[in-house]
């Protein structure tokens, strides 16, 4: 281990680089929120790998990293290897068909963006954000019939 130091964007991730049998520095994730990664979790992260080979890299525009991704669905799934890799080849493949990494790009009209108040209200107990959304109902109830549940929707994922 050469360097670790947490992450500049993501305070709750450390990273280190190790130096490969071919002298090249590799970065490593060291931790995962209020989780260590250690060669136990290492290792079930190449099972994940290992299983999820035909997919990597991940599409998913707003990933870290396919690392911290990884460790994310180890962590969900109580590093059960399996279990995280078929959680996420189903998140990637909602991801795919409903096109989330196009969203940002897209525009909505103004009756879903004035209807709804979203934002991040904090974070909770243990440190991860807390989103929040207040429809506004006389406006919702108004534009909804016209606009239909899936633009409303995509809004939605828009704003989180």
């Amino acid at each position: 281990l050469l360097l670790s130091a947490p992450c500049r964007n993501h305070p709750n991730i450390s990273l280190s680089c190790a130096l490969r049998g071919d002298s090249q520095l590799v970065a490593m994730q060291t931790s995962s929120g209020p989780y260590s990664i250690g060669l136990r979790e290492r290792t079930l992260h190449h099972q994940v790998c290992e299983l999820l080979v035909d997919i990597l890299p991940f599409k998913d525009r707003n990933k870290l990293s396919d690392e911290d991704l990884i460790y994310r669905f180890l962590i969900a799934a109580d590093w059960n290897a399996e279990a995280a890799a078929q959680m996420l080849r189903e998140y990637l493949q909602w991801r795919s068909q409903e096109k989330m990494d196009d969203v940002l790009d897209e525009s909505f009209p103004d009756e879903i963006v004035q209807g709804y108040l979203v934002g991040i209200a904090g974070v909770d107990r243990e440190g991860r954000p807390v989103y929040w959304t207040i429809p506004r109902q006389d406006l919702l109830s108004k534009h909804m019939p016209i606009l239909g549940t899936p633009a409303a929707l995509r809004w939605a994922f828009y704003a989180a």
